[in-house]
């Protein structure tokens, strides 16, 4: 009985340490998305570093860790941290979808378009994964297929800045500038700190010789990132050529 009582009280002293463990690591992993916002990257790190430490089993930490590799553009690294997540936890969407976005940046959509699949199989009211493969397709020159991803995301999340910006680029690259304008503008609205949004609208008001909106674009991408207001300020009128 003595031998049961000791077992049965170890058992639950364990079962309270591994909790433990779990719940300081999570705090950790939201004060590393709080950082991440604030783009404060190392820190960020450093707090899901601490995180793996207590509770190396916690596939969030991994999956935190690739999204914030991915954001300093170490693609490898951040494959490295959602292979992690995965092998911890196979029906983490969020990873597959990081690992179909980390690909993406590698420029090797085959391999992205099959990590967003799965994602998506795991997961199908995943926005984010259906705007990944929206941008795979038009990477690949398929706009007719990445439209239909791209809808197929804001059907889900009204607020996808991003996949409206995919819309806005798709219907730009198939010539139709009226629809791509529209969803460019739907974009900016829902974020007005979306350049790539802002940069589709300088394009097309640049080469239908609209300066007015043109040098408002450009103000506003001055603020927001000087980078991409030079890359408008550098292009050609006659490229593309909208009537």
């Amino acid at each position: 009985m003595k031998t049961l009582k000791i077992f049965v009280l170890t058992s639950c002293m364990a079962v309270f340490c591994i909790y433990n463990a779990y719940a300081d690591s999570m705090t950790l992993i939201k004060s590393a998305r709080e950082k991440q916002d604030k783009g404060d990257f190392q820190a960020a790190i450093e707090d899901l570093n601490k995180a793996v430490a207590l509770d190396g089993a916690n596939p969030f930490a991994y999956s935190a860790l690739g999204n914030i590799y991915s954001r300093k553009g170490d693609f490898d690294k951040a494959i490295e941290y959602f292979n992690k997540a995965v092998s911890l936890d196979g029906t983490n969407s969020n990873a597959y979808a990081g690992l179909g976005n980390a690909y993406s940046r590698k420029e090797n959509f085959d391999k992205a378009i099959e990590y967003f699949n799965k994602a998506v199989s795991l997961d199908g009211t995943n926005s984010n994964a259906y705007a990944g493969l929206g941008n795979a397709y038009s990477r690949k020159g398929d706009f007719t297929k990445a439209i239909e991803y791209f809808t197929k995301a804001v059907s889900l999340d009204a607020k996808n800045s991003n996949a409206y910006t995919g819309l806005g680029n798709a219907y730009s690259r198939k010539g139709d500038f009226t629809k791509a304008i529209e969803y460019f503008t739907k974009a900016v609205s829902l974020d007005d700190k979306n350049v790539h949004a802002y940069f589709g609208l300088g394009v097309i008001y640049t080469s239908k010789n609209d300066n007015a909106k043109r040098t408002e674009i450009i103000e506003r991408l001055e603020k927001l990132d000087k980078d991409f207001a030079g890359k408008l300020k550098n292009l050609e009128n006659s490229k593309p050529n909208p009537n």
